[in-house]
């Protein structure tokens, strides 16, 4: 078990450029909520972690992900007997069709957040968020806005960049569908955030406001209605 003990805080980023990392946040990297009422969220030091101790929680990570795979793999397989969760029917005829595939294509692109966090007994999860996970633009940009004033220190692998890199492998061509919930404003960050990375790999994507802009089919694809018809739609992201 990896010990949270070794985390540190380092030095104190200065104000004046601590305000320059908050407006290049607001203007660049469309993170809007960088205080709550007259307080910063920006905190004016970075925690460093050391490198065994990040790779131990990237691989503990990995593992509990195919950990959650294989339990959504064994619900769908129980078939009926998963009704006991009580789904609504309109889901559960989506997911338990038997035209519906009963594992996870290898060929999807999902990410799974776990929320680690330092305790007296070492790391404990709190929870993960399997579906839509948040802090891309914070985990991605942060590090590289405050390397600045650490010296020898390593950035962690960008979020953001093994997103892109995967949807590159696989888009083949396809239009990406963009859906986040409306009038949330976290929401709407990341929506901004993955359509800039797809505009600058030259990847076709549309931002959908409502959920009705999509057609599900009882055979588990997707399909973006346009026009009264429906155009071909390689996948759509939730938020």
């Amino acid at each position: 078990m990896s010990s949270a003990s070794k985390l540190r805080l380092g030095p104190s980023v200065p104000p004046s450029e601590l305000a320059k990392i908050r407006r290049y946040l607001h203007l660049n990297c469309n993170k809007w909520d960088t205080q709550v009422g007259d307080t910063s969220v920006i905190c004016e030091q970075a925690l460093i972690i050391p490198a065994e101790e990040w790779t131990w929680m990237c691989r503990s990570a990995e593992q509990l992900a195919e950990e959650t795979i294989r339990a959504e793999a064994t619900l769908l397989e129980a078939g009926e007997k998963s009704n006991v969760l009580g789904m609504p029917s309109s889901l559960w005829q989506v997911l338990f069709s038997k035209k519906a595939p009963k594992h996870q294509s290898m060929s999807t692109t999902r990410a799974m957040r776990f929320d680690f966090h330092p305790t007296s007994e070492g790391w404990r999860v709190s929870e993960i968020n399997s579906d839509v996970p948040g802090g891309w633009t914070e985990a991605t940009e942060l590090p590289k806005l405050y390397r600045q004033f650490y010296e020898g220190m390593s950035l962690p692998s960008s979020p953001l960049d093994a997103w892109s890199d995967s949807m590159q492998r696989h888009t083949d061509g396809g239009r990406v569908a963009l859906l986040s919930a409306p009038g949330f404003l976290e929401d709407q960050q990341v929506i901004f955030a993955f359509m800039r990375r797809l505009e600058s790999c030259n990847i076709p994507c549309s931002v959908i406001q409502q959920p009705n802009a999509l057609k599900w089919r009882t055979d588990g694809c997707c399909a973006l209605r346009r026009t009264g018809h429906l155009s071909g739609l390689w996948c759509a992201f939730f938020n």
